[in-house]
């Protein structure tokens, strides 16, 4: 419920806002708790997305977790997997979640896949595969995954190691089969941010990122039904910005300024850390 100094002045913004932009410092109980009471409050106004700091295709299994399972099975599922999932790995950001898919509501995952995730992805890519030598490629990626998580050998990781010709052969060993060619794109995707990173490539690798930030909030947003749909944003204080950031770009939080007002709503930002 929001309650409390400031409550009755952020209600007022509600109706006119189709974005509700909270930016954090990660790892803080206070900003998901809000966010939930805001998106109580803004629901008779349509507010049914959830826009989150976490690669497509891990929001997806995650989504598909949470309603089931709960926030206690989420936990268990990531058990022995460690840096799966960023963010919502946390009890009041899966709280969160559980609130939009509990209300009909859906999670825009629109970041890269996180560094971790790719055990998850290999493993279904294992599971879907149709022929021996299909399972036997994927296989040896997902022990090699394993065994540098177990040594904390990073730049054994395969979101640091995988290039053209992996990627290559996953295509190949999975060509026509849609759910496994959408994981190998969300890897494929995300795999230059590390690297770039890993080469000392600092700024190649954060603009990268926000440019695929940018790319798929557009995805989600325009394959929503309905008018100018509504989403709560949780995200880190950098993305929830307008103007330029400190990186001299402009992050997904100017992009969603934009969309609103073609729509003549209006975007409500809060900062809390």
């Amino acid at each position: 419920v929001l309650i409390g100094a400031g409550a009755d002045m952020l209600a007022t913004r509600l109706e006119d806002a189709q974005f509700i932009l909270i930016g954090e410092e990660h790892g803080f109980a206070g900003p998901p708790e809000i966010g939930k009471a805001l998106a109580a409050a803004a629901r008779p106004y349509g507010l049914r997305h959830h826009v989150v700091e976490v690669g497509p295709i891990a929001t997806a299994w995650m989504s598909d977790i949470l309603p089931r399972d709960g926030v206690d099975g989420l936990a268990a599922a990531l058990d022995g997997r460690p840096l799966a999932l960023p963010f919502l790995n946390m009890r009041e950001d899966a709280e969160l979640a559980k609130y939009f898919l509990d209300d009909r509501g859906d999670l825009w995952g629109v970041d890269q896949e996180f560094i971790g995730s790719s055990i998850l992805h290999l493993e279904r890519l294992e599971a879907l595969a149709k022929t021996e030598e299909a399972r036997s490629f994927v296989a040896e990626l997902v022990e090699n995954e394993r065994n540098a998580f177990a040594t904390g050998a990073q730049t054994s990781m395969f979101m640091f190691v995988a290039g053209d010709a992996e990627f290559a052969a996953l295509v190949t060993h999975f060509a026509g089969h849609k759910e496994a060619l959408r994981i190998i794109k969300g890897l494929r995707d995300s795999a230059p941010i590390y690297q770039a990173y890993a080469r000392g490539e600092n700024y190649k690798s954060n603009a990268e990122r926000i440019e695929l930030i940018k790319l798929q909030f557009m995805e989600h947003y325009n394959s929503s039904r309905g008018r100018a749909p509504r989403a709560l944003f949780k995200m880190g204080w950098n993305h929830a910005g307008l103007g330029t950031t400190y990186l001299n770009m402009f992050d997904v939080g100017s992009l969603a300024e934009g969309v609103a007002a073609t729509n003549s709503l209006e975007v409500l930002r809060l900062l809390i850390n």
